[in-house]
């Protein structure tokens, strides 16, 4: 645990000034911004100290007004001397507590000219803000009158040292590897061989699929008087579904062929209301949303098939209506 306290000015000013005939208690008064731990009082003893006989010099430490800590010591003349609590321990320091810390000595001594406060200690967790003093007392006198001088007392706040970066002792050793299959190198994105046989679009065999599963369906052909087909004979004045764009996508893995499709449908109704487009998206919806097995895919196994959306459109002739909906399908290659 490190710790800090008040950086006074160092060397002081004036390093002596002893007055034989009274005693004083001396130090600082303070306030803290967290909770902190205070071990004990530090003070820059003047390069010339002494007590009479019997005298001694204590450190204390008042929170509000009370007397909480104090240690006697035999003070090393000319240093920055700390004196912890070491009979009581630390005492915690809290925002908003009055606190004031001392040292009492038979020889009044102080060692700078004018305070200048306030004063924070390094980390900014305690302030110094007045100098306190009082006179021909004893230790457990509270210094509750405002100094003129700074007198070098400051408690000793603890503060938690960071942990030092770890060093890593030896070498660090990767285990050896090796790559499975060849890289190509007239096609360096292949990242290896693959599947052993070569890649079918599913397109061609999906749309016929769609194709077949909804001309099968009495129900949806009975809504489409004018088919379900891949283009259209003009003019057509029945309801029909024409295959529109559609769009292929890789979606392989290491050892298998995929692909990611989207395929949109146009559904085409001679009607000046909505009803009629809807109720076929509807049922082309029944048929295929979520249920892959509804496809037989010449080569290809249909993992995932999905209504991604769909909405009815005013045509600029008024007779007729365009339906439109699309869906996601995932496909994995069975084999060659």
């Amino acid at each position: 645990m490190a710790t800090e306290t008040f950086p006074y000015p160092d060397p002081p000013t004036q390093t002596d000034n002893v007055d034989g005939t009274q005693s004083y208690n001396m130090g600082v008064a303070f306030t803290v911004d967290e909770a902190v731990e205070c071990s004990g009082v530090e003070w820059r003893v003047p390069n010339s100290v002494s007590a009479p006989a019997g005298g001694v010099h204590v450190v204390s430490l008042w929170k509000d007004g009370v007397r909480v800590r104090n240690q006697s010591f035999t003070p090393t003349p000319g240093v920055k001397q700390q004196v912890p609590f070491t009979s009581q321990g630390n005492v915690t320091l809290n925002p908003g507590e009055a606190l004031i810390a001392a040292v009492f000595t038979v020889h009044y001594v102080f060692t700078s000219g004018a305070a200048v406060y306030p004063v924070d200690v390094p980390s900014g967790r305690a302030t110094a803000t007045a100098s306190r003093l009082t006179s021909n007392g004893n230790p457990t006198d509270l210094p509750d009158v405002g100094g003129t001088a700074i007198y070098h007392v400051s408690p000793i706040i603890e503060v938690a040292e960071e942990a030092p970066p770890v060093a890593l002792s030896g070498a660090l050793v990767m285990p050896p590897f090796t790559l499975s299959g060849t890289l190509d190198v007239a096609n360096p994105s292949a990242g290896g061989p693959g599947p052993a046989y070569p890649e079918h679009d599913p397109l061609n065999p999906l749309q016929a699929a769609f194709v077949t599963a909804m001309r099968a369906d009495t129900t949806l052909m009975g809504l489409l008087p004018g088919g379900v087909n891949d283009e259209v004979r003009e003019p057509e004045t029945r309801d029909y579904l024409v295959l529109a764009d559609a769009l292929s996508l890789p979606d392989h893995t290491h050892d298998k062929y995929g692909r990611e499709i989207t395929q949109t449908f146009h559904i085409w109704t001679k009607s000046r209301g909505m009803k009629r487009a809807q109720t076929v998206m509807d049922r082309v919806n029944q048929l295929f949303d979520h249920r892959g097995g509804a496809l037989s895919v010449s080569g290809h196994k249909v993992v995932l098939i999905r209504n991604e959306f769909q909405q009815v459109l005013r045509d600029p002739d008024p007779e007729w209506r365009q339906g439109l909906m699309r869906f996601r399908i995932h496909t994995e290659q069975l084999g060659e």
